[in-house]
């Protein structure tokens, strides 16, 4: 998320990740909080000392023109926390050209260890440009930027010496009458991408609203 999954805050997840789920809590003045489950239905607080499942924190959404042009606020953007065991970065991008460059610059100057492709954003400035979460609509340019993102990033295997797996991330659709995850999901496979993250609402939902975990 934009302006929210900054260094500071990936910091703050890793640490909590590795003092453990309980201790974080503590930590915060919870735990009080922390004891039996409400009913025998519940999910069971894990145990003291149990570590966060948690291994990879990606960072800011980047616009993939942005890091072609060189922005300096974009470079700074996606410079890791030394910390990170993983160098994550989120693309945003409409052309599958200019994405596919993006994704070639992170492989072949080693800036970045995996790469996930924003395909759930619902707000309206990305969104009416075609972006975001209302791009798989278009499943014909979504399946284009998947397609050169992941030939992208295999292409610069030789050059780097190891796979930089590229996941996508999409919502249920639009809205309820227009749900595009199953085929979205069937393009991402077809095309090899490492991952597929579901985010169980709709665009129109926004992060309001009940979650469709069915859909998951």
């Amino acid at each position: 998320m934009a302006g929210v999954t900054n260094p500071p805050f990936r910091q703050l997840c890793r640490e909590a990740a590795e003092r453990g789920v309980a201790a974080a809590f503590a930590a915060a003045g919870r735990s009080a909080d922390i004891g039996e489950p409400a009913s025998a239905d519940a999910d069971p607080c894990p145990p003291a000392g149990t570590r966060a499942p948690a291994g990879l924190w990606v960072c800011e959404m980047i616009t993939s023109r942005a890091l072609v042009e060189r922005n300096a606020e974009t470079l700074n953007m996606i410079r890791p926390d030394p910390g990170d065991p993983v160098r994550s970065v989120q693309l945003y991008g409409v052309d599958p050209a200019v994405v596919a460059r993006a994704v070639r610059i992170l492989a072949e100057e080693d800036l970045a260890d995996h790469v996930d492709l924003n395909f759930g954003c619902p707000v309206p400035k990305v969104t009416r440009k075609g972006g975001g979460s209302a791009l798989p609509w278009k499943l014909d340019l979504f399946e284009a930027i998947v397609n050169q993102a992941v030939r992208a990033a295999r292409s610069a295997v030789a050059a780097r010496g190891r796979e930089m797996p590229v996941t996508v991330k999409i919502r249920i659709g639009i809205d309820d009458d227009h749900e595009t995850f199953r085929d979205a999901a069937r393009i991402c496979e077809d095309a090899g991408v490492a991952g597929i993250i579901l985010h169980a609402r709709t665009t129109a939902q926004h992060y309001a609203g009940q979650a469709n975990w069915d859909r998951i």
